[in-house]
């Protein structure tokens, strides 16, 4: 597996420092938790392991908040008024 992006950035940091750990916050997409088992794939295979954090990272939970009658809001614009 070619490692892309963050994978790849991770890895060569990770080899830089001759680190044995790398730790990281648990995202909550399905793109962050793809991300993690390629990223936990690669660094297994380095030698380096992978500890996720389930610790919230934002002021509110995710999920927490959400649009009424939709599972996620739809359009960005209502929420940047320039000053």
């Amino acid at each position: 597996m070619a490692a892309t992006g963050p994978v790849r950035e991770v890895r060569a940091v990770a080899g830089e420092c001759g680190a044995t750990e790398v730790h990281m916050a648990a995202g909550v997409t399905a793109y962050a938790h793809r991300r993690e088992e390629r990223l936990r794939e690669a660094l297994g295979g380095d030698g380096v392991a992978l500890r996720v954090h389930e610790a919230v990272i934002t002021a509110v939970a995710p999920g927490a908040v959400t649009p009424a009658g939709s599972d996620h809001f739809a359009v960005f614009s209502p929420y940047f008024r320039p000053l």
